[in-house]
């Protein structure tokens, strides 16, 4: 059998040369860009079946009502004309707060159907709403994992690492709201170096914690500065978004419901999801609903 040329393309080079493997320039990726959806969505549940539900979160929220934690929430929904049950009969800082259906749709009817949310860099700004899709990074794990070292414990280091992933990778619009836990930082000024940290190295919008007013002040100072506005400013032009908690469907704790305010207070948008667990919270859930 004759000899091949030491040479001579192989059927494999030939082919790889008609495709030839990049070695530099590191990984293609699209620009930045806000993303805009062209389609309809999908619409799993008919308009009956949508209203059917919607009638029967009214009826709870009249019938069943939430219990709520926080004494300045229950305060103000007394101040707007919901039906307040303190626990102990008198100003306790826990009770059972009902609202009637027209009293909900008509507070549902002043939120907008789009807003702007204003990121460090004037040019990452992200609308909220109509059609636009928003792609975030996660939020609150307290444990971190690679390839290298496994599943461990949320670090400093990791959180800033993974910030740095967020700020690099242009089809990620928005931070999550703490990406890993840091557990090595003191829980009391913790949320302060998880700040610095998101507004120092991301041009990106992020998120702040909501447990508590004061995390939520601190989180709108930082952004202020950052931003170099004011406070009146932030009102007309929103930087931060949170994400509240309430404890089950029925329940929302002290401290979400004082972030929640602070956030409103100074304009700021809030994504309100019960934090329902698999497991932990069904039985929860199913006595107070009984």
């Amino acid at each position: 059998m004759p000899e091949r040329p030491e040479n001579a393309p192989t059927a494999v080079s030939r082919a790889r040369g008609r495709n030839p493997r990049r070695v530099a320039g590191g990984i293609p990726r699209l620009p930045w860009r806000r993303i805009v959806n062209p389609y309809r969505p999908l619409e799993i549940l008919s308009a009956d079946q949508v209203e059917a539900i919607h009638v029967a979160s009214l009826r709870i929220l009249r019938d069943i009502g939430v219990e709520v934690l926080g004494a300045r929430a229950i305060d103000r929904f007394e101040a707007a004309g919901a039906r307040v049950e303190r626990e102990d009969g008198t100003r306790g800082p826990a009770g059972r707060v009902r609202l009637d259906a027209a009293q909900v749709e008509e507070l549902v009817a002043l939120a907008p159907s789009r807003f702007e949310l204003h990121a460090r860099n004037t040019e990452r700004g992200l609308v909220f709403g109509d059609r636009h899709l928003v792609i975030g990074a996660v939020g609150g794990p307290a444990f971190v994992t690679d390839l290298d070292r496994g599943r461990r414990a949320g670090n400093a280091a990791d959180f800033d690492a993974y910030v740095r992933v967020i700020g690099s990778l242009d089809i990620v619009h928005q931070e999550g709201g703490g990406p890993l836990e840091p557990t090595d930082l003191p829980v009391e000024t913790r949320h302060l170096d998880m700040y610095r940290t998101l507004a120092s190295l991301l041009d990106k919008a992020w998120q702040c914690l909501a447990f508590g007013s004061t995390v939520v002040d601190d989180a709108i100072e930082v952004v202020c500065i950052t931003r170099g506005i004011d406070r009146e400013t932030l009102v007309r032009e929103p930087s931060l978004m949170t994400i509240v908690n309430s404890n089950s469907p029925l329940r929302l704790d002290g401290p979400m419901s004082d972030g929640l305010i602070e956030m409103a207070t100074w304009g700021q948008p809030v994504v309100a999801t019960p934090f329902t667990l698999a497991g932990a919270m069904p039985s929860r859930t199913r006595k107070r609903c009984s």
